[in-house]
């Protein structure tokens, strides 16, 4: 027997704004849902990128979603639109209409949707779009592997890569940076099945907060340190997120399951 067709307003939507409105960190000191995100593991300024439904998740309301890339040095919030909860969800399609064509750089830390808890193949499919509208996927992809479940290492080696370059200039050599373009749909499935093994994951997360407090120590001469975002700030809020992003993928995939008994 067919089933009727489902009442379109039972169905949470996304509404995205034409241009996105100005919004401050105070936006995300409430409640947030997580969408989308990440951390981009960096010692001169470590940045989280997210975007997030905001206020309690209640059928019926109105939540505001809020794009962020926060670091101590620099701090960019807007409000994009507004996701419609109701009774039902499509995760899927809500996630995917929610990957930014401006996504900025491409995390090492992810953040995943509390919507995939249990999801495990739209878990990594989400994910993979979104690292796959990330700039600097391939560099990224060849970090990762290279130096698996090892942030620290990984960092350094860039940093002297770029070192190299920069020297080279100054000696009036012709040195080109490397193109860093973005992943294709294959590459960003590999980058997320490697930063979704938990080792990697607790590291990556492990090695942000490490290198926030690093980056004010590297800026603390020059006086940017005291004007710069202290972690106290954002700490309660990236708690909240980080701790809701494990649990979903404790739910989620064996591995992790085994990590939480």
């Amino acid at each position: 027997m067919a089933q009727p067709p489902v009442d379109p307003e039972r169905i949470s939507r996304v509404e995205l704004f034409g241009e996105p409105r100005l919004a401050t960190l105070e936006h995300l000191a409430g409640d947030l849902f997580v969408m989308l995100g990440g951390g981009i593991v960096n010692p001169f300024g470590p940045t989280l990128q997210l975007i997030a439904a905001t206020g309690p998740w209640q059928a019926g309301t109105a939540m505001p979603l809020i794009q962020a890339m926060v670091n101590p040095f620099s701090q960019t919030v807007s409000h994009i639109g507004t996701f419609h909860s109701r009774d039902l969800i499509d995760p899927v399609t809500t996630l995917r209409e929610l990957v930014p064509k401006k996504a900025g750089g491409c995390p090492t830390a992810l953040l995943v949707s509390p919507l995939l808890r249990g999801r495990a193949e739209d878990t990594v499919a989400c994910t993979a779009a979104y690292v796959a509208a990330c700039d600097s996927g391939l560099s990224t992809l060849e970090g990762v592997k290279n130096f698996p479940g090892d942030p620290r290492s990984r960092v350094k080696h860039d940093i002297a890569e770029s070192m190299k370059i920069v020297l080279a200039q100054h000696k009036g050599r012709e040195t080109a940076w490397p193109e860093d373009p973005r992943l294709t749909a294959d590459q960003a499935t590999e980058l997320v099945l490697l930063q979704l093994c938990h080792d990697h994951w607790v590291s990556e997360w492990e090695g942000f907060v490490t290198c926030w407090a690093e980056s004010l120590e590297h800026q603390r001469r020059t006086g940017l340190a005291r004007t710069a975002l202290p972690y106290s700030a954002i700490q309660p809020m990236l708690n909240a997120i980080v701790d809701a992003s494990y649990d979903s993928l404790a739910g989620t995939f064996p591995e992790w399951e085994r990590h939480s008994a």
